[in-house]
């Protein structure tokens, strides 16, 4: 999972360079099923410092500061690791089938 996420935040750059690229041509050739508005580039925005999240350990918006502990980030990840269901536990039961002609 480790390896993975470096994966990731390795190359993340040019998989969004790559596709604001495609989505500026386009939108600059009018292709009609891609709409390239304010919201898709700032989701956009969001997916290149995705990763980077992990590492914010203080935010300060006007008056207002909060701090984030390490240890708080490991509790809550923790928590979220054992509110998962086993996948043993998540192995699909058969559902019975029938045809229209009976």
């Amino acid at each position: 999972m480790d390896n993975f996420r470096r994966l990731i935040v390795k190359h993340l750059w040019w998989l969004v360079l790559l596709t604001s690229m495609t989505m500026l041509v386009c939108h600059a050739f009018n292709v009609s099923g891609v709409v390239v508005d304010t919201t898709s580039l700032i989701l956009l925005g969001i997916v290149l410092i995705s990763p980077f999240a992990a590492s914010i350990t203080r935010i300060r918006v006007g008056g207002v500061e909060a701090e984030i502990q390490p240890e708080e980030i490991e509790r809550v990840t923790r928590q979220a690791e054992q509110s998962l269901p086993n996948r043993s536990d998540d192995i699909a039961t058969p559902i019975e089938t029938r045809s229209l002609s009976e």
